[in-house]
């Protein structure tokens, strides 16, 4: 647990997920993931950090209980200096 007793991102992120997987019964399922990101213009190319963990901890999450990772899928759509980016894992 964070300060005081709150929950850090990380937390809460991984409590959301495991409140909204499905049970490991062999059939396939979705977690599907929304993502808001700050873009500059004329950054070049640049791993999103933040966007990066999230997601491997996810993905980590799910491993180390036993979901088998289907696959991952990402879209993205930007308006003026946001990117949303959502992220779509198929698991069983």
């Amino acid at each position: 647990m964070g300060i005081f007793n709150k929950e850090t991102n990380d937390e809460s992120l991984i409590n959301d997920v495991k409140n909204n997987l499905l049970p490991s019964d062999g059939k396939k399922h979705i977690l599907m993931l929304r993502s808001t990101i700050q873009k500059f213009q004329n950054s070049g190319t640049v791993v999103q950090d933040k966007y990066t963990k999230d997601i491997n901890d996810i993905l980590n999450y799910l491993q180390d209980n036993n979901y088998e990772i289907l696959d991952v899928k990402e879209s993205s759509f930007t308006a003026v200096s946001t990117a949303l980016h959502q992220t779509l894992i198929i698991y069983k």
